[in-house]
């Protein structure tokens, strides 16, 4: 399908240097875009990759992750995706933020919606949009297990989406209707749930648990940074990466850490 053409397919999107160990992850929502664009004529938005296209050159990764039949869902993909990955504080990607403001949802400011079996959590403020298209205020999901034929991965996913999986290798597994008193486990304490892994060391100290390190860390730090700390602990450290590290820069001047691993200033998991 021709670049120019009439339907607008937003997508999400991944790019990368692999030299560098350094990506980017976007969304493409504009009014007539659609994935054959990207890096043809649209080239991301962002400044900072802008930036490193100009010093590194073109990146060596560039991929459509996924593509969207709306903005809104694509919009909220995308920051579902940079939370997880805390992308704006992750040393390995040039993200400064996990997403706009008008799809981060937190607790009390937030509502489940449902129309014709599909559930979205929205903003409360934004209600009475939703309500204009048909959605109703609820908070019920009917979930399902499904398996990869190959692989044998368990996945949980909304019924209506199953269909969609059974289109590509995965096959109904048991229904997942056993919220609350149904579930086998309610009211039973599991035994033996902790299973130590390795001891997570830090430059402030070694713990049992990667939550016990978050904990104790002297600033403010999410699991997801400091996983990659001590798990990925063999890439160099860049002025970049320490930049954007703030517990890196807490801890160590930009001399004692830049040129070094993590594994050098005493991250590691073992």
């Amino acid at each position: 399908m021709s670049s120019k053409s009439i339907y607008t397919i937003p997508y999400t999107y991944l790019i990368g240097w692999s030299s560098l160990d350094l990506y980017y992850y976007g969304r493409r929502t504009a009014v007539g875009c659609h994935p054959s664009d990207f890096f043809e004529t649209y080239f991301t938005s962002s400044i900072e990759v802008e930036s490193y296209v100009s010093e590194y050159g073109r990146p060596d990764i560039v991929q459509i992750r996924r593509t969207f039949t709306s903005s809104e869902d694509c919009c909220e993909w995308e920051c579902t995706v940079l939370r997880r990955l805390d992308a704006k504080n992750n040393f390995r990607f040039l993200n400064k933020t996990n997403g706009d403001s008008e799809w981060i949802y937190s607790g009390v400011d937030a509502v489940w919606m449902n129309r014709n079996g599909k559930n979205r959590r929205v903003r409360r403020e934004h209600i009475e949009n939703y309500q204009d298209m048909d959605w109703a205020e609820g908070r019920s999901v009917d979930w399902i297990w499904i398996k990869h034929c190959d692989s044998g991965k368990n996945k949980r996913v909304a019924v209506n989406e199953v269909k969609e999986y059974l289109e590509n290798g995965w096959e109904r597994g048991r229904d997942l209707n056993v919220a609350g008193e149904r579930n086998g486990m309610y009211g039973k304490v599991g035994k033996n749930s902790f299973r130590f892994n390795g001891y997570w060391h830090t430059p402030f100290g070694i713990y049992e648990s990667l939550n016990d390190a978050v904990k104790n860390s002297p600033i403010k730090v999410s699991s997801t940074t400091l996983h990659g700390l001590c798990s990925y602990n063999e890439r160099v450290i860049t002025k970049h990466s320490y930049e954007r590290t703030r517990l890196v820069k807490y801890l160590f001047e930009m001399e004692n850490a830049v040129g070094y691993t993590p594994y050098d200033l005493g991250f590691k998991h073992e």
